[in-house]
Parts: C-alpha cells; sequence; structure tokens
C-alpha cells in the first residue's frame, strides 16, 4: 500500500523481500531513502542497519524503520 503511494506521488520505488537484497540494492545503486520493515521476514535486518549506517551517514543515507499496519501506514501518509 505505501509503495503504490509513493509511486502515485512520482516516488521511485524498488522493493526488496530480505535484508540481504536490500543491502546488495543499497550498496550497488544509490538510493535516497530507505524504508526498513521491523518485520522483514529474515533475521538480517539488525546487520543490514549496522552495515548500512556505517557505510552511509544519516544525512547520505536516512533509514526509517516502519512496521506495516494500519497507524503507521496512516503516519507515513501524512509526511508524503
Amino acid at each position: 500500500m505505501l509503495a503504490r503511494r509513493l509511486t502515485r506521488k512520482g516516488y521511485v520505488v524498488n522493493w526488496r523481500t530480505t535484508a540481504k537484497e536490500l543491502l546488495k540494492r543499497v550498496l550497488r545503486d544509490a538510493v535516497d531513502l530507505v524504508l526498513l520493515d521491523i518485520e522483514m521476514p529474515d533475521h538480517q535486518r539488525l546487520d543490514a542497519l549496522k552495515t548500512l549506517a556505517v557505510t552511509n551517514s544519516a544525512a547520505e543515507l536516512p533509514i526509517i524503520w516502519s512496521r506495516q499496519n494500519s497507524q503507521t501506514t496512516t503516519l507515513l501518509q501524512r509526511w508524503i
């Protein structure tokens, strides 16, 4: 739902389902923002966060932890 809304607003959205895929994408290509699902199915999300924090400053790559539930989606929708 959030990806569709961002796409409609003109953002390019690249969806990754695992932390490993996320790291490959972010380290390979330039991205402006990472929305990291707290409930990502694999257990490497904390490792991914640590790697991203070491390789990028918060100004270079903002990372927002999110949780796909109705309250979080509503909050994020107010930002975009």
